[in-house]
Parts: C-alpha cells; sequence; structure tokens
C-alpha cells in the first residue's frame, strides 16, 4: 500500500466523518465532516502530533485533498491544527 511522508510542517491524516443526526434521530445526511481527522505520518518538523493520534483542525484553502489507493487523505498544515483528541486516564 502506497502512502504519503509530508514535509516539514506538514500532515499526513485521513478525514473523520460522522452522520449528523437531529435530535428528533433522523439522519441528515450519510458524510457529514467533522473537522477531525485520524494522523497517518507526519512531517519532520511537527513535534506535538503522532501517527495515529485524533486531531481538530481548521480546513483552509491550503488544506490539500488527495486520492491515494482509491481513499481520500488530506495535508494539513500543523498550524491549523487546534487540539488532540485525548483520553482521560
Amino acid at each position: 500500500m502506497r502512502t504519503i511522508q509530508p514535509t516539514e510542517n506538514y500532515i499526513f491524516a485521513k478525514a473523520i466523518t460522522q452522520d449528523a443526526v437531529s435530535s428528533s434521530g433522523i439522519i441528515l445526511s450519510t458524510k457529514q465532516e467533522k473537522k477531525t481527522a485520524e494522523v497517518i505520518n507526519i512531517g519532520e518538523e511537527v513535534k506535538l502530533i503522532k501517527p495515529k493520534d485524533e486531531i481538530y483542525y481548521i480546513p483552509t484553502p491550503h488544506t490539500q485533498g488527495i486520492k491515494l489507493n482509491g481513499e481520500d487523505f488530506l495535508l494539513i498544515h500543523k498550524d491549523n491544527v487546534i487540539g488532540i483528541v485525548k483520553d482521560n486516564e
């Protein structure tokens, strides 16, 4: 399987999608994108984020969509990451 090793400040990730559900339980969309992604690879300048982390990000015109191995991925600049999802332990 092919992958991408991002350069410097970029993160290669797969967007996480979730169905949007109304308060009455009606599914509003089959693929409502949350602004979260699972990290696949990171550039060498990215320090606090590691592969398999779930991140919250701000999509910008510089967020690049990539199709690889028949799947959709993202290249996200590290400055657009606003949080890392952590489990309370």
